[in-house]
């Protein structure tokens, strides 16, 4: 139930951390390019359009780089969360272990007073 919260929880933030960096990229080239669009219309000068062409390259390595850091993020923490996992997993299976011992005593010693009860009754009975 925790694994399934934590799961989706990661799952939530990987989609809000994607948007984010989709906008993030949208709002920046559109901006960017509304600058130089605006500056190349009232020049219509070549000198601006390489300006921008190198802005937007920029811009668009930039994009990426983040886009790779995100995922290489991502991976980490989904790797960092099955260890974790699989860690709780092996104490579970270790916990239950125990339990099972612990019941089987419980019921040797049972077993056992039981036992004894039943031959002292029957000593002063008999």
């Amino acid at each position: 139930e925790e694994r399934t919260e934590s799961t989706r929880l990661l799952q939530g933030q990987e989609k809000e951390e994607e948007e984010q960096l989709r906008d993030a990229g949208r709002a920046g080239t559109a901006r960017i390019a509304q600058d130089v669009n605006n500056q190349v219309e009232k020049g219509k000068d070549p000198e601006l359009e390489e300006q921008f062409n190198a802005l937007r390259r920029e811009h668009t390595e930039t994009l990426q780089e983040l886009q790779r850091a995100h995922e290489q993020e991502k991976l980490l923490l989904a790797e960092s969360h099955h260890r974790s996992q699989a860690a709780l997993q092996e104490k579970i299976q270790v916990l239950n272990s125990q339990l099972k011992s612990f019941q089987e005593r419980m019921k040797r010693v049972e077993e056992s007073l039981l036992s004894t009860d039943y031959k002292k009754h029957i000593q002063v009975q008999g």
